[in-house]
């Protein structure tokens, strides 16, 4: 067993340490003693890196999910490609739940309005300056990471009138993103979005319907509309198997390199989040 000092030497190690990454002590103590059942308020599940501010906070923050400390981080700075800056804005008018541990970056916007549901799923990952935000209902499954500047609506926010007949269609509908899937950055995934599992999308995408019936699981998609590019595609995540990589291309670009991939990869994608 560890003796008391080593614990209390871990103890202000970890503390100097998120001082250093920036955590935002007040912000932290107050979203979770605002949004959560004291029980879980105690355990401190939420933590807040840099700044935070709050819209609407007439809502509820639910998590669906075994509670452990700091298994919702907010406003990380995580991303190679951006300058650690920005104000993670978060607006809790209707319900955000989160069914597992969380990362999100810098300057991101996660909004929930009146009667709204937002649901991110286990081990889901959110880079910097990404907008979400739902009139209805938006769902991202487990393990999928979105990247960033990407912006999730499941509305076009002003209603259209048919000069001619006067019709009016609703503005918004159902989001759906599945499991284990990659959204390049800068996508623009629209109102009555479902995404299959395991879908990669490239960079600056606009994706508006459904995808199910046209595109199979491990598929790339893109383009402004997306249309499906590749098939039976998937990530790398085994990051023993991605060093690997790493040194065979760097000896020679021109060969190809096999690897038919390990029965589950998810929980090197989870590991992969952890700070």
């Amino acid at each position: 067993m560890k003796s008391p000092i080593n614990r209390m030497l871990r103890f202000i190690s970890s503390i100097i340490a998120n001082i250093k990454l920036g955590i935002n002590i007040y912000k932290t103590i107050y979203i979770n003693f605002r949004f959560l059942p004291f029980k879980q308020a105690c355990k401190l599940p939420i933590w807040v890196y840099g700044k935070m501010k709050f819209g609407y906070k007439s809502g509820s923050i639910i998590i669906d999910a075994p509670v452990n400390r700091k298994m919702i981080v907010i406003g990380i700075n995580r991303d190679r490609f951006m300058a650690p800056q920005g104000t993670f804005f978060i607006d809790v008018a209707g319900k955000i739940i989160f069914k597992g541990s969380v990362i999100m970056g810098r300057g991101c916007t996660l909004a929930s309005q009146q009667n709204a549901v937002l649901i991110l799923g286990k081990a889901v990952r959110i880079s910097s300056f990404v907008k979400i935000r739902t009139y209805k209902r938006i769902e991202i499954g487990n393990f999928t990471a979105v990247t960033s500047e990407c912006q999730i609506f499941d509305t076009n926010f002003h209603y259209m009138r048919n000069i001619k007949t006067g019709k009016v269609d609703p503005i918004s509908k159902d989001v759906f993103i599945g499991e284990c899937c990659w959204i390049g950055n800068r996508t623009n995934i629209m109102k009555g979005t479902v995404l299959p599992d395991n879908t990669i999308v490239s960079s600056n995408s606009l994706l508006n319907k459904d995808y199910t019936s046209t595109v199979p699981s491990y598929s790339i998609i893109g383009g402004m509309p997306a249309r499906l590019l590749k098939t039976d595609m998937a990530r790398v995540y085994h990051w023993e198997i991605y060093a690997e990589l790493e040194s065979h291309f760097s000896a020679s670009e021109d060969s190809y390199f096999t690897y038919t991939g390990v029965e589950d990869e998810t929980p090197y994608i989870e590991k992969s989040m952890f700070i």
